[in-house]
């Protein structure tokens, strides 16, 4: 039976509030899961993540939390600019078990300090405490993989003492701290395919964006376009400017007369890949077998970003990027990347790719187009290894290739 809590309803303790965050998962409960939070001036919950080397963003605050968990719990209901969920990761249920294992105790380091902390608490106001908690969670998805996760977080509950017992909304969680996972537990009997994840992965399937705030988080909005076939938002990633203009180079061995292209023909490509729908008048529209279904892809950093001197102007390179004003660094990443498509044949990609970011010096850390993709090399297959960097969907037919190779296929 479904447990009913009511938002304004009766919370004795710190305790009592971790329960109620058990149920609305249980419930799929968005409404009830938004009245736990806080969300005053001056105490704005936060989630920070467990560090995963991804580049993804760390930590978010109460609105990126909510839109996560109605986008978690409630996927048929997508805000008028958000990109829909892919079918394949709509919750179907969620078994959740959150066991306390310290007492509450105050957090001081969370109170206003003039030279230390000045946004902290106002100590006159609220009271902080913290418990670590096991977390096991099994997330039943709609698609072939369910995902589990088997960590640690700290949460930190919020006493308003400004309201007085059974008051609604006197205790809130502030902070929840991921501190990483244990050794998988034993699985519920009857799931398919299962996946561990950290909670903070399983939360950023279902953000409605990704923050572009460093060149790892860049290439992950890239996976993160694809992934939701967002052509709106693939065209902000690139650069398209005077003096850095985007190149894509074709994996070796790919004969073609013209082994790169530019950003035009970049937009153009994935305007069909991800819109075929939209056929300008001239244009020869894209066979119905080859409009994609979905995307699985996971892109996986092999080597740290290194400055690239040589894309800067000088005598030899008159034509390149302005040192005042770029910053050009490349990473290598393995791409594993599954095409599925509507007709008989999908396309798969396990490959490297060297990606080029510039930093736009002028732009304040955060602002839209700081950091853009400048070039994109495509390296060819990479070498064969135990397993993949991401676990891929079984298809009949699967023809491998460049990632090169697949653009092609829409040109």
């Amino acid at each position: 039976m479904k447990e009913l809590y009511l938002a304004d309803s009766y919370v004795a303790d710190p305790t009592e509030v971790i329960r109620r965050l058990e149920v609305a998962y249980r419930d799929l409960d968005p409404t009830a899961f938004t009245a736990l939070l806080a969300d005053e001036s001056g105490a704005e919950f936060r989630f920070q993540a467990s560090p995963d080397g991804s580049g993804l963003p760390s930590e978010w605050g109460v609105a990126e939390e909510r839109a996560i968990h109605r986008r978690m719990f409630d996927p048929s209901h997508i805000g008028p600019s958000e990109p829909p969920l892919d079918p394949v990761i709509w919750v179907q249920s969620i078994h959740i078990t959150l066991a306390q294992a310290s007492e509450f105790v105050e957090r001081n380091d969370l109170y206003y300090e003039p030279n230390s902390n000045p946004g902290g608490l106002d100590r006159k106001r609220w009271r902080a405490m913290e418990a670590t908690y096991h977390t096991d969670v099994f997330f039943e998805l709609g698609g072939a993989s369910n995902y589990q996760v088997d960590g640690r977080a700290v949460f930190v509950v919020l006493d308003d003492l400004a309201k007085p017992t059974g008051a609604p909304r006197k205790f809130l969680i502030y902070r929840w701290e991921e501190l990483g996972t244990q050794p998988a537990a034993s699985l519920p009997s009857r799931t398919r395919a299962v996946e561990p994840k950290t909670w903070s992965a399983v939360k950023r399937l279902y953000s409605p964006s990704i923050r572009v705030d460093s060149e790892p988080s860049l290439v992950q909005a890239l996976a993160d376009a694809y992934r939701r076939l967002d052509y709106a938002k693939f065209t902000t990633l690139f650069a398209n400017e005077d003096g850095a203009q985007y190149l894509f180079f074709l994996c070796p061995g790919v004969v073609d007369p013209t082994p790169y292209w530019g950003y035009t023909e970049e937009m153009r490509i994935h305007r069909r890949m991800f819109r075929p729908q939209d056929v300008l008048p001239g244009e020869v529209p894209v066979p119905p077998e080859r409009w994609l279904a979905s995307v699985h892809i996971g892109l996986t950093q092999m080597t740290g970003f290194a400055e690239r001197s040589d894309l800067y102007r000088s005598d030899t390179n008159p034509q390149g990027l302005d040192r005042g004003r770029w910053r050009a660094t490349e990473a290598i990443y393995r791409a594993s990347v599954f095409f599925q498509l509507r007709g008989d044949f999908d396309y798969q990609i396990d490959g490297r790719e060297n990606f080029v970011v510039i930093d736009d010096l002028q732009k304040p850390s955060g602002q839209a187009g700081k950091y853009l993709i400048y070039r994109w090399e495509d390296m060819g297959a990479s070498p064969r290894a135990s397993g993949t960097s991401q676990q891929l969907p079984w298809s009949p037919a699967v023809e491998p290739g460049c990632w090169g190779t697949f653009k092609r296929l829409y040109r």
